[in-house]
């Protein structure tokens, strides 16, 4: 928990966009059922997968622009400490910077793993009509 809060405010935007990601794999997961069902939902259902596909992308880069934010934070700190300590708190800074980034990669890579799962199910499956022997 102390990684959460000392991660800052990009912490909560990855955690929120990840429950938004999860309810829009719950929509995908539907839509990518009924597509099965009915043939007209087969290719509304493989964009709509598509972009939550690329939507799982969206908390990595939050995650990216937590990390980027805490640089900054960082580099602002450090031109009012005495020069001796200047590397061991840059060090300390960066280090807590990184807590959002790979945060945020984790989240993504999750989401998009599992927003997989309903695009592979849209991809209809092919029945042989001829046997090849």
């Amino acid at each position: 928990m102390s990684y959460f809060q000392e991660g800052g405010t990009a912490m909560w935007a990855v955690l929120g966009l990840d429950i938004v990601g999860v309810g829009m794999l719950v929509l995908a997961m539907v839509l990518a059922f009924g597509a099965r069902t009915l043939a007209p939902m087969q290719w509304p259902a493989r964009i709509i997968n598509f972009l939550i596909l690329l939507g799982a992308l969206v908390p990595g880069l939050a995650g990216l622009g937590g990390w980027l934010y805490g640089r900054y934070v960082t580099e602002q700190a450090l031109e009012l400490v005495d020069p001796s300590q200047r590397d061991t708190l840059m060090a300390a800074g960066y280090a807590v910077a990184t807590y959002p980034l790979a945060f945020g990669l984790i989240s993504t890579l999750a989401l998009g793993l599992c927003a997989l799962i309903p695009f592979a199910i849209t991809i209809p499956s092919t029945t042989p009509t001829q046997d090849p022997w």
